[in-house]
């Protein structure tokens, strides 16, 4: 079904919430799939499938190898540090992104939770260090 397809048929939904668009808006139907706030959202085996878009992925790595280089050289506090990776770890947690966020802060952030051999796991937007035996 084409977007121009869609917004005719749902245009009673916009009339009745009286909403506008402007030139700059594009309905699409979900079949087609699109983007929105760093995710990709696609539709597979009649399923919603979201994934990280690779400029945010770039953007992530590139932000931790950044705020780390910083706090290494004492020109970021770590209460600073740890608000700029709370809140890319809660924007993240959207998607299904643990192994890009385990790769990126054991190659960037060098923390004694990954010298030890732990394993880290976002859960409700916080990290979770789970300790080997």
């Amino acid at each position: 079904m084409s977007s121009q397809t869609f917004a005719v048929l749902y245009g009673h939904e916009i009339d009745k919430y009286k909403l506008r668009l402007n030139n700059k808006t594009k309905i699409y139907s979900v079949d087609e799939g699109f983007e929105f706030l760093g995710f990709r959202y696609i539709k597979k085996n009649n399923k919603l499938v979201v994934k990280v878009k690779n400029q945010t992925k770039k953007r992530f790595k590139r932000k931790i190898k950044v705020i780390y280089k910083l706090y290494l050289n004492d020109k970021l506090k770590l209460k600073d540090l740890e608000q700029v990776k709370s809140s890319y770890l809660g924007h993240l947690s959207y998607g299904n992104t643990n192994n890009l966020v385990k790769v990126t802060l054991k190659k960037y952030a060098k923390d004694k939770y990954y010298d030890l051999g732990n394993e880290v796991k976002i859960v409700n937007n916080s990290i979770v260090i789970l300790e080997k035996k």
